[in-house]
């Protein structure tokens, strides 16, 4: 039987939404102890399908979970207005996708660990 709560673990995080034998299940909301935000769906107590997040520094991140494990295409709109379109792992840009510099720079490529690779060109 699905009901709404909340569940609060020992390291200060909060979830807030639907439950099901005591684990997050259906839409809700995971306030990380770091300060990350995490809303959307939950099977099992796993982050599940699409998600918004808003990270402890600001930044917004539209992208997709499986069992956890964060790896999808999406968005990230940074705190200092660069937008970044393409593959998302771990929140961070990783494999191939363009970043608009509030600068007006645009970098296309492909990122590791949230930078252009070493191996890619900056194009404006």
């Amino acid at each position: 039987m699905t009901e709404t709560g909340e569940i609060r673990y020992p390291d200060g995080s909060v979830y807030s939404g639907e439950i099901i034998e005591s684990l997050p299940n259906g839409k809700g909301v995971f306030y990380d102890y770091r300060g990350d935000v995490y809303a959307g769906s939950f099977i099992d107590g796993d982050k599940h399908g699409k998600f918004l997040v808003k990270t402890r520094n600001g930044d917004h991140i539209s992208c997709e979970f499986d069992s956890d494990a964060q790896y999808s295409e999406g968005i990230i709109i940074y705190h200092n207005g660069d937008v970044y379109i393409g593959y998302i792992q771990e929140l961070e840009p990783n494999g191939n996708g363009s970043m608009h510099k509030s600068d007006g720079t645009i970098l296309r490529g492909r990122f590791m660990d949230g930078k252009l690779a070493d191996d890619q060109k900056e194009h404006l």
